[in-house]
């Protein structure tokens, strides 16, 4: 019969926290969320909301959705896409149709779809790398070339 073993170390604490209407955030329209570091950013219809340290701070831009990818946060504006940086906006990229989703492969890259096309970040700029149907929800981006070659995943809800 094995003995039970008793184990007195240390370990990691979790505490959860709610954010409620109680702190100024419409819990009903909430589009999206992302950490910055430490920092969480809610996204709603009409501003972006920084949380730290138990504080909340409305940005006066609002944003459809929010990204955090390669140590950086950037925010879906319509047809363009801004960095947050510090609780600042600055826009990175313009597109012919409304941001959807981002996706870093595992080489690094750093992949985009619009409603419309699929891009790649390359030196800072955004290149169109094909069309893609209009009903686009999501996008997965897979780097293995040796098993795979470039993989790029696009969920959509037509053929």
């Amino acid at each position: 019969m094995k003995k039970p073993n008793l184990y007195f170390g240390e370990f990691k604490q979790y505490d959860k926290v709610f954010i409620t209407a109680d702190n100024g955030v419409d819990i009903e329209n909430v589009k999206s969320v992302a950490f910055d570091g430490d920092i969480l950013y809610i996204a709603q219809p009409d501003c972006i909301i920084e949380y730290a340290d138990g504080k909340i701070k409305k940005l006066s831009a609002s944003a459809s959705n929010l990204f955090s990818v390669n140590g950086k946060l950037y925010a879906a504006i319509g047809n363009s896409l801004a960095e947050i940086k510090k609780g600042k906006m600055k826009k990175v990229a313009d597109f012919d149709a409304p941001v959807i989703d981002i996706s870093v492969a595992l080489d690094k890259s750093l992949w985009l779809i619009t409603e419309n096309a699929l891009y790649l970040e390359e030196n800072g700029e955004f290149k169109h790398i094909v069309d893609i149907p209009e009903k686009t929800v999501c996008l997965a981006a897979y780097d293995n070339k040796f098993k795979y070659g470039e993989t790029v995943y696009i969920g959509c809800t037509e053929e």
